[in-house]
């Protein structure tokens, strides 16, 4: 998947390329972290320790709407996504960092290892419904 860095509020985000945020400021993107409802939706917050995340995990939605059904389009994405984390987290500005910060990058850490283990089905089951019928790789 190509890739390119598109910042918002001055967060440089790598994106899949074309890619265009539909919201002017990170504050604005929906809620949309969780795998689905039930018990994937709740042991995937919208935040890390009060940092809002949502926007990392739009980028990865999007991301995984145009990736190819291959196994190197999955991982990458899921990349992404920990990258983005990362990033985000770096810009955040909170009152104690030598507390917080790795804190929340522990949780990052947490989030893509369940997204990069657990969510290869879930990733498979959505390529099958965008008509991918073949075999996975």
């Amino acid at each position: 998947m190509r890739t390119k860095i598109t910042t918002l509020d001055g967060v440089p985000f790598v994106t899949p390329d074309p890619f265009g945020f539909p919201f002017d400021h990170i504050g604005e993107c929906p809620p949309c972290c969780g795998a689905g409802n039930g018990f994937g939706e709740r042991i995937v917050p919208e935040t890390f320790l009060l940092l809002r995340v949502s926007i990392v995990c739009y980028i990865h939605d999007e991301c995984w709407e145009i990736a190819a059904p291959t196994w190197e389009d999955f991982h990458q994405s899921n990349a992404m996504l920990m990258t983005n984390a990362l990033t985000l987290i770096r810009r955040a500005t909170p009152i104690l960092p030598f507390i917080v910060t790795p804190l929340r990058v522990y949780r990052a850490a947490t989030y893509y290892n369940f997204v990069d283990f657990l969510g290869a089905p879930i990733f498979w089951e959505y390529k099958r419904s965008q008509g991918f019928d073949g075999v996975v790789p």
